[in-house]
């Protein structure tokens, strides 16, 4: 996109079953300083580009379509620098009222239970976005030293006789018992 070009940034509350009933496409940026809780995760973003489409499926159930594209830089788990992280997620949501119409749906469909009014688009977002996040990311090239991945040879544990047997006590008391 140009410098000088306008961004087309996604809304962050809508109608979603209205959306549906007017076909609407989304395509465009989201404000990512509104990304908290990817912040909090200490994830930065440098970019969220979205495309979702909200329409009826081939049985009539209200779906939203598309996918979520992602610029991000995470820690890594090894050298604690951050390292960039792209995603490319596909978004199938079908829209339901309550937790029972969600267990009925097809396995290819995530649910959004959404009512009438205005959802948290941004929400579900980044839901899918710190899904996509790898446990324990780390970079794909070495990025400290060999040497510093060890920490020395493992001890090897002998057994010393001379050392105090915790159940010697135990034989002593029960050997007092026996008559």
């Amino acid at each position: 996109m140009s410098e000088g070009s306008s961004r087309n940034i996604i809304p962050q509350h809508i109608e979603p079953r209205k959306f549906i009933a007017q076909s609407v496409d989304l395509n465009g940026e989201m404000a990512i300083e509104k990304l908290t809780r990817l912040q909090e995760a200490r994830v930065e973003t440098h970019g969220m580009h979205v495309e979702l489409s909200f329409v009826y499926d081939e049985e009539r159930r209200r779906t939203v379509i598309g996918f979520i594209q992602s610029e991000l830089s995470i820690i890594c788990q090894r050298c604690l620098k951050p390292m960039p992280f792209e995603t490319r997620i596909e978004v199938n949501w079908a829209i339901v009222w309550d937790e029972d119409q969600a267990k009925q749906l097809p396995g290819r469909l995530d649910p959004w239970i959404a009512g009438e009014d205005a959802e948290d688009l941004y929400a579900m977002i980044e839901e899918e976005v710190l899904l996509a996040l790898p446990t324990a990311p780390l970079h794909e090239t070495q990025c400290i030293e060999r040497s510093l991945m060890t920490s020395g040879e493992a001890p090897v544990e002998t057994l010393d006789e001379s050392k105090s047997n915790p159940f010697q006590a135990l034989e002593a008391l029960k050997g007092k018992t026996k008559h």
